[in-house]
């Protein structure tokens, strides 16, 4: 029975399988072939995307929707290519919107061409830059209010899945046509070229995911910037160079229309340009700039120049500015741009139309700008177009100046100086103030303490960096601010400082032959920071001061009024080469006499840091008379021999004293070893 059973349910399986393959043959078309425009469906609508959009009325706002409104549409942009990130763009015959959600990977659900429509209620207005957007709802975040895309409940209860059919044909306009109706809609522009400038560069920086603006112009340089986001799939292609057409969604932001496009097919610019002829120098950037007298005017002579880019904005230690040099001299050029390194990088040959621009100044540093309504301001995109031609170029080799050498001429041109050093009181600090983003100046100097300022903005990437202690070199580009020369670096690759300072005895040297102080590179009332010497305080926090009387400076040290009750400096020479013999001598006088609180050594086994663990062995001197009264006149040491050691020493100037009994000021000047 069992198997019988089984057998005949088979054979009713088997039959009906025979019945139902005859009667798949016969429609076998209709169900391998989806229907027209897939699984969607059409629901009623009681208004439009235009009067939806007309509910939001105060820029920055977030309004409820409360009425049953139902809108529909059909996606114009959607995320597949990475340039739209969950946000879709949908148009109905009246206009546009960007319907903004929480999840991404929409093209799988509501690709270009498909119908959706949206039950608005419960859902929020907003907008981004005055770009208004449909979103799911908002979160206050301390003080702030934002809001969140759709959520997947959102979305199953208020998103209606449409048929699947064509996309709707982009709307032809041109550049000077652009209004608000036709925003959040798809357009194309014919006749339109990226600016020469930005040809055949990214559109986007795929590497660090930084969105872009590319320019575009029609022939009459009207401009439209082309806006593309660093994660779409084409971000790392290359912008064409003819004239043509461009199809996109029509943007805004802060009162500017921008343009996205959805992939490269919409990009078609094969065509040759309008205009844009190359440009011919016929004149020099110092003959340029020879023409300003102290005022800003308009160029109306046919001027061109051309110069090779040798700062330009990547660090951000220059903003919206360029710097051109030719073999004559450089100028800042003022640009209305950010990034402006993504289309004009240091090296680029820059080539400038001058006619019709500017040349005026800041403080001294002539500079080449635009003019909108009388007011002298960066180049707009416009400007660039009509007036700026580049190509790829190699940057110039920074000239190599002393600082005694800085002039005119050399102002906005690349200068490298060697064998200087940031200043003691700058070595170890930070560039500029990164949390506050202000500028700072650090002073540079040579060896013969002639001092030029590095400034640096707070907006550089390396502004939180520190400076370095060493000697070595520093390219930049040189700038004048009411008179006073300024350096600005372009990055840290300008910086190479590793050598000794000036003045310093190299430790693994043999030490200096002779040695001639007499401390007029120190200042009055200030420690005593010299090349080579160790001002260290071994008990207490006072050490050796500069002083100066009558012109003549010297060495001091005193626990008048220290509060200390114990008080031990040292003020140690470089290193000295004692192979040979040798003969100390200085000078030392003492003021309102209390105790003998200077004594003088001499080691062969200091390390250069710390004199309280080396060998001293104390050398006898000619002290000067006390003087209870006032301060005793100095007094010659007399000739001391030093001992002879295969090696070098150092000679160490120690005071002690406390602020309650020993007292004394100390001072010594002219030391010499022979």
């Amino acid at each position: 029975m069992f198997f019988q059973k089984n057998k005949n349910i088979a054979s009713g399986l088997a039959l009906a399988f025979l019945l139902a393959a005859s009667f798949m043959a016969c429609v076998k078309t209709d169900f391998d072939e989806p229907p027209v425009g897939g699984d969607g469906q059409d629901i009623p609508t009681n208004t439009t995307i235009r009067d939806l959009k007309s509910l939001h009325e105060v820029s920055g706002s977030f309004d409820l929707i409360t009425d049953d409104l139902v809108i529909g549409g059909t996606v114009v942009m959607d995320d597949r290519s990475g340039n739209f990130y969950k946000t879709l763009v949908i148009q109905d015959e009246t206009g546009g919107i960007e319907v903004r959600f929480n999840d991404g990977f929409l093209y799988n659900r509501y690709p270009v061409g498909r119908k959706i429509y949206i039950r608005c209620k419960g859902l929020v207005l907003t907008d981004y830059g005055g770009l208004v957007q449909l979103t799911g709802s908002t979160i206050q975040e301390g003080s702030q209010i934002r809001d969140i895309g759709l959520t997947e409940l959102q979305e199953r209860e208020k998103v209606v899945k449409g048929f699947l059919t064509a996309a709707p044909a982009p709307h032809p306009t041109t550049l000077t046509e652009l209004n608000v109706g036709l925003v959040s809609t798809l357009i194309r522009l014919d006749d339109v070229q990226f600016i020469q400038p930005d040809t055949g560069k990214i559109y986007a920086d795929a590497l660090t995911k930084t969105t872009l603006e590319r320019t575009l112009a029609d022939c009459d340089n009207n401009v439209l910037v082309l806006r593309t986001s660093g994660f779409s799939d084409f971000a790392n292609n290359l912008t064409p160079g003819g004239k043509g057409s461009v199809t996109g969604i029509l943007g805004y932001f802060n009162g500017e229309y921008q343009l996205a496009i959805r992939d490269l097919n919409d990009v078609a610019l094969g065509g040759t340009r309008c205009g844009g002829g190359t440009l011919t120098p016929n004149t020099t950037i110092k003959a340029l700039k020879n023409l300003y007298q102290g005022n800003s005017f308009e160029i109306t002579d046919a001027l061109v120049i051309e110069g090779q880019i040798v700062m330009d904005d990547r660090s951000g230690n220059y903003y919206k500015t360029l710097v051109i040099q030719d073999a004559t001299g450089g100028i800042e050029i003022k640009i209305n741009k950010t990034d402006l390194y993504s289309s004009f990088p240091v090296g680029t040959t820059f080539t400038v139309d001058c006619k019709n621009l500017w040349l005026t100044d800041y403080n001294g540093l002539i500079q080449l700008a635009g003019d909108a309504s009388g007011q002298v301001l960066g180049l707009t995109d416009s400007e660039l177009a009509q007036h700026i031609r580049s190509q790829s170029g190699t940057a110039p080799a920074p000239k190599v100046v002393n600082i005694s050498q800085l002039n005119a001429d050399l102002v906005s041109t690349l200068v490298r100086f060697d064998e200087v050093q940031f200043i003691k009181a700058d070595t170890s600090k930070t560039w500029a103030d990164a949390v506050q983003n202000f500028s700072i100046n650090r002073t540079l100097e040579d060896c013969n303490s002639l001092q030029v300022i590095v400034r640096t903005s707070g907006f550089a990437d390396f502004a939180d960096a520190k400076t370095p202690g060493a000697k070595g070199s520093i390219t930049g580009v040189l700038g004048i601010f009411n008179g006073t020369y300024q350096l600005y670096i372009r990055d840290l690759n300008d910086v190479s400082m590793s050598g000794l300072r000036c003045g310093a005895v190299d430790p693994n040297g043999p030490g200096l032959a002779t040695l001639d102080e007499a401390f007029t590179g120190t200042t009055a009332n200030q420690d005593i920071d010299l090349p080579g010497w160790v001002n260290v305080a071994v008990q207490g926090n006072r050490i050796w001061r500069g002083a100066s009387f009558s012109g003549d400076k010297f060495a001091s040290a005193t626990a008048f009024n220290s509060s200390l009750a114990s008080m031990e400096t040292w003020l140690i020479t470089p290193a000295i080469n004692l192979t040979t013999q040798k003969t100390l001598s200085f000078e030392s006088s003492s003021g309102y006499y209390k105790h003998d609180g200077l004594t003088v050594w001499v080691s062969t086994d200091f390390n250069g840091q710390n004199p309280a663990t080396a060998t001293w062995t104390q050398l006898n001197f000619t002290m000067p008379p006390p003087n209870t009264a006032g301060y005793s006149d100095f007094i010659p040491s007399g000739n001391i021999s030093l001992p002879v050691f295969n090696g070098k020493g150092y000679i160490g100037f120690k005071y002690v004293g406390d602020t309650n009994t020993n007292t004394t000021t100390w001072r010594f000047d002219d030391v010499k070893v022979q």
